[in-house]
């Protein structure tokens, strides 16, 4: 390894679906200088190392007992999505102990729907005096979408407050979890801006958690039945995109106004994992089409992959239900 902090990418009980792969191949391309690892939790998962140059897979020891383990303390359904909610959470236990077995100091972790600009701000961060940084997306809740720790310790002692706060309701997700911790321990977390104004100073850069990147690009097409809405608010998060107006510099930065101030903003969660939005060069063409027309109202467009997928789950539950009977 290298002593400039690595990216880690964690997608746990399946192979990386075909966005993630391509987004993985523009980080990989994009920050030639920096380690790139994908974390994983089974062997035949780690067979897609061969479609990259140069990133490392690793498999954690005690994973799977780590998932089942947590699995005790949370009222999740371990059907939904390959135990999605579950395994969000268990993610940072994978992070500590990766962190272990690899004696890493500090680590970046990128959700894989997430993207990154080439001009991502990775040596100011690194800089701040907080062990811990990402975004909040409202008073309630928080995002991991991009996620920076400095130290093993300060990881393990979030993770045990996690353990803790779940014992006393084991409905918590991810999201929750995360903004418990970033109001119980201030001192340790840094609050990454991302237009929602906190104990941090505000800032000319904008992290997304997920609320821009579901303006410009869409929601999950999985949660309504294949349709992708855009240019629409999201009702629990504390920022509306849609009082801001969004512009490319003439350097390729994207750029949110409102008011009379000016950001950059430096990540956008792509809910919608349409792979068009990651394509080897920054920007891609479907990211610019939806700055550009990021001014009307509010449009829809239907995912025929995402409603197969929703198919064929639909049918597999139908056909186990039929074996059982």
């Amino acid at each position: 390894m290298n002593e400039i902090t690595p990216i880690v990418i964690v997608y746990l009980n399946g192979f990386l679906p075909s966005y993630a792969i391509k987004n993985i191949r523009y980080i990989e391309k994009t920050f030639p200088d920096r380690e790139i690892i994908v974390l994983v939790n089974g062997e035949k998962y780690k067979k897609q190392e061969r479609f990259f140059s140069r990133v490392k897979f690793t498999l954690p020891a005690g994973l799977d007992s780590e998932i089942l383990e947590l699995s005790l303390l949370t009222s999740h359904q371990r059907a939904f999505r390959n135990d999605f909610w579950n395994v969000t959470i268990v993610r940072f236990f994978a992070l500590e102990k990766m962190m272990l077995e690899w004696s890493l100091d500090s680590i970046f972790h990128i959700e894989a729907d997430v993207l990154v600009a080439p001009y991502f701000p990775f040596g100011e961060i690194e800089k701040l005096r907080e062990k811990i940084a990402f975004p909040q997306v409202s008073d309630n809740s928080a995002s991991g979408s991009v996620f920076y720790v400095n130290g093993v310790g300060i990881l393990q002692e979030m993770n045990l407050f996690f353990k803790q706060e779940l014992k006393s309701d084991s409905g918590l997700t991810d999201m929750t979890l995360l903004s418990r911790y970033s109001r119980a321990f201030k001192d340790s977390y840094y609050s990454l801006f991302s237009g929602l104004h906190t104990a941090s100073a505000t800032s000319s850069e904008i992290f997304d958690a997920a609320t821009f990147g579901i303006y410009l690009t869409g929601g999950d097409p999985r949660n309504s039945r294949g349709w992708i809405e855009f240019y629409k608010d999201v009702e629990d998060h504390f920022v509306k995109p849609s009082t801001y107006k969004f512009s490319l510099s003439e350097d390729n930065k994207i750029i949110a106004s409102n008011n009379d101030s000016e950001y950059v903003i430096q990540n956008l969660h792509i809910h919608s994992k349409n792979p068009k939005y990651f394509s080897i060069s920054w920007p891609s063409k479907k990211l610019l089409l939806q700055i550009k027309n990021s001014t009307r109202l509010t449009s829809k467009e239907f995912s025929v992959r995402a409603f197969c997928v929703l198919a064929q789950g639909f049918i597999t539950r139908r056909l186990k239900l039929l074996l059982r009977a």
